[in-house]
């Protein structure tokens, strides 16, 4: 996305509008959070609710290095996939022990359902 963003800036900002929950408003939130508060709002931005993808696609265009970016994409990505993987591990074992393989893999599956139908539902485009 980085590199779509930093050689064809207007069908990659155009594709990533695209997608649901994502619209020009939102895009240009992310816009200006990158001006004001540059690489660091890569790492706050997914807090409140920013897709990663915005901030991927318009980084280039912000000034951030690419070295910079993955350096920060790092934790910015990390701490929200840790967040849902554990709240989905404390499920699957403390309440759902003795289940077999399939019912813990929906289980799983429920859970990132539920994460992603949250984040619509709060975060509607």
């Amino acid at each position: 996305m980085y590199y779509w963003g930093q050689y064809n800036y207007a069908v990659a900002y155009e594709w990533v509008e695209s997608v649901p929950a994502i619209n020009d408003e939102l895009m240009a939130k992310v816009k200006d959070k990158m001006q004001s508060s540059g690489i660091w709002s890569i790492m706050t931005g997914p807090l409140q609710g920013l897709p990663y993808k915005t901030f991927a696609t318009q980084a280039y265009a912000a000034g951030i290095s690419i070295e910079a970016f993955l350096l920060i994409s790092i934790p910015a990505r990390l701490l929200r996939f840790l967040v849902i993987a554990y709240m989905a591990r404390w499920i699957v074992r403390g309440l759902l022990n003795n289940l077999q393989r399939k019912s813990l893999i929906a289980v799983w599956c429920g859970v990132w359902i539920l994460v992603y139908g949250l984040y619509f539902y709060h975060f509607p485009s």
